[in-house]
């Protein structure tokens, strides 16, 4: 299951990247308002990448910084592009949307696994040192 959250968020990522480069006129038109589009697709990506990778809290931290410097990048790029403008607002919108998935993705990830595997405590907590120095049951 991880490998496929995995394989999806890469390929979200991908597609943020090359709707952010296309021409204006080959972009899908939505009802949604801009900043309201941006957010759900950075989110949903974000989400993805929490679930796939942070597997602890420091992880998350790192894919945070990733999501900021990501969506800086995105905008950046578009300076380059004909027809293509970049706007603080949207980096707002995109960095804010991405940190929210991820931090989201990351608690999800960590509540099922809970779930899931109830027992997947530390040993450390199972067992315990003898004065032999083996370990023994708590009981």
């Amino acid at each position: 299951m991880t490998r496929t959250i995995k394989i999806v968020a890469w390929l979200l990522l991908l597609s943020i990247i090359v709707l952010s480069v296309v021409p204006p006129a080959f972009r899908p038109i939505t009802v949604l308002p801009h900043s309201i589009e941006h957010l759900t697709m950075f989110s949903v990506t974000g989400l993805a990448f929490g679930s796939a990778y942070a597997s602890r809290y420091r992880d998350t931290f790192a894919l945070v910084l990733f999501a900021v410097d990501f969506a800086a990048g995105v905008e950046l790029v578009q300076l380059m592009i004909p027809g293509r403008h970049a706007r603080l607002s949207d980096f707002i919108v995109d960095a804010f949307g991405l940190c929210i998935g991820v931090v989201f993705g990351t608690w999800l990830k960590q509540w099922t696994d809970s779930r899931l595997w109830p027992a997947a405590t530390p040993i450390t907590k199972l067992l315990t040192l003898d004065d032999t120095r083996r370990w023994v049951d708590r009981d």
